[in-house]
């Protein structure tokens, strides 16, 4: 192994980042959990509540495909979400900043709400500070 490279279980304790960004792609989800703007507000502000964040705000939108495009703003940063029921389809974005969210409490309440068949997750570190500014990591991509 190279002396640049990071084993992965040590990944997470030898990045210090300002954040960390997780990208999930949901397919194979019944159209009815996708299209409802009510219920997908309600459990983005659920997964928000349960990995610790302080909720500032949220704002949804219906789309004429009949999906449903939504941000909750919270003190740490944000989640977001965009619906694509003829798809089958939900691409989450969940960014936090500091140590004191846990991110991956709030993936599991998104999983059980949307019943995927297939998902992918990607964790972003960043904020990362380099010697010229600051930059990003990407880790590893998960697919259940």
């Amino acid at each position: 192994m190279a002396s640049n490279c990071i084993k992965s279980k040590d990944y997470l304790e030898l990045i210090s980042s300002a954040g960390q960004h997780y990208l999930i792609e949901l397919s194979g989800c019944p159209s009815t959990h996708l299209s409802s703007t009510p219920s997908i507000k309600d459990v983005l502000l659920e997964a928000a509540h349960e990995a610790g964040a302080t909720i500032i705000s949220s704002s949804f939108h219906k789309l004429p495909h009949n999906g449903v495009s939504g941000v909750v703003l919270i003190a740490e940063s944000h989640f977001s979400i965009h619906t694509y029921p003829n798809l089958g389809y939900a691409a989450i974005d969940i960014y936090t900043c500091g140590k004191k969210i846990k991110p991956e409490k709030a993936v599991k309440v998104l999983l059980g709400m949307f019943e995927a068949k297939f998902i992918c997750k990607t964790v972003v570190d960043r904020g990362i500070k380099e010697v010229d500014g600051y930059s990003h990591r990407i880790g590893p991509r998960v697919v259940v």
